[in-house]
């Protein structure tokens, strides 16, 4: 007869490093700020 498998206690899992936050891609340089025209009078 077969013999049901040895009850084994569920080992926890690995204790991992915490991961860290996933960083967004680099933004390419903004562009010079424009001069303001001037207001009209």
């Amino acid at each position: 007869p077969l013999l049901p498998p040895p009850r084994l206690a569920p080992r926890p899992p690995p204790r991992l490093p915490p991961k860290p936050p996933a960083k967004p891609p680099p933004k390419p340089p903004a562009p010079p700020a424009l001069p303001r025209p001037p207001a009209s009078v």
